[in-house]
């Protein structure tokens, strides 16, 4: 019923789920990070402005104030 995965099959799912979650551009990463920075030191609405000024896409901002757990481990804390 279930195929079997080897150990490459694996490895390979592993890395793109850590691929996934590293972020490749430094920049969205910095804005991110201000963002993140001032919704919990500031107020959400703050966060929420600076993040979609500099660009970083809606269902990121929202992925990313929502829910702790989806937050990479880069992100500001």
């Amino acid at each position: 019923m279930y195929a079997k995965l080897n150990d490459f099959d694996v490895e390979a799912r592993l890395m793109k789920n850590v691929m996934q979650r590293t972020r490749t551009n430094t920049r969205i990463e910095i804005i991110v990070n201000r963002g993140l920075a001032a919704a919990l030191l500031s107020d959400l609405e703050t966060g929420i402005d600076i993040m979609c000024a500099g660009g970083v896409p809606a269902h990121v901002v929202k992925r990313i104030l929502s829910d702790m757990t989806c937050r990479r481990a880069t992100d500001w804390k």
